[in-house]
This record gives structure tokens, sequence and C-alpha cells, in this order.
């Protein structure tokens, strides 16, 4: 994430809420979530996770996991009904 470090909790928690495509890389996906990917079944809880915080498509386009000649990626997508939320500046 190309933010200060000191945004990353409002990206965590408010940002996050709004969005309908997360993209995240592995690093990204922990910072966001707090939670480490660390298997394929720590990859589904995190995607899990940001799915129930109202996300519709997340793709983590890489992770650590898997042998140093391939990459893995996940790509989920679910159907999410969100609370309206109003935009007040």
């Amino acid at each position: 994430m190309y933010v200060p470090k000191e945004l990353v909790p409002i990206y965590a928690k408010e940002e996050v809420k709004v969005a309908d495509i997360l993209t995240p890389n592995q690093y990204e996906a922990e910072l966001l979530t707090g939670m480490k990917i660390a298997s394929e079944e720590d990859a589904v809880r995190v995607i899990d996770y940001l799915h129930k915080e109202g996300v519709k498509i997340v793709v983590l386009s890489s992770t650590d996991l898997g042998s140093d000649d391939e990459l893995i990626s996940s790509a989920s997508f679910a159907t999410v009904r969100k609370t309206p939320r109003l935009y007040n500046p």
C-alpha cells in the first residue's frame, strides 16, 4: 500500500467497508486485516473476512505460498448486501 503508515488503520477500518473490489497482495491483505497468511486456509480466512466487511470482489494478487517457481493468487466474488452510506464531507 502506497500510503503513509499512519493511514493504514483508516484504510483497514473505513475504506475497506466501502470498497467493491480489493486487489491486495499478501502484505497488504495482512495489514488490512491484522491476520497472517501462512497457508491457503489462512488466505481463504482473510478473503472471507474482507467479504464480511462488505467487499464484493477480492483478488489476493500474490502470496508467498507455493514453491519458488510458482505464484499463487486467489480471487473470490461474494454477493454482499451493504447498508447504504451517505457521503458527508
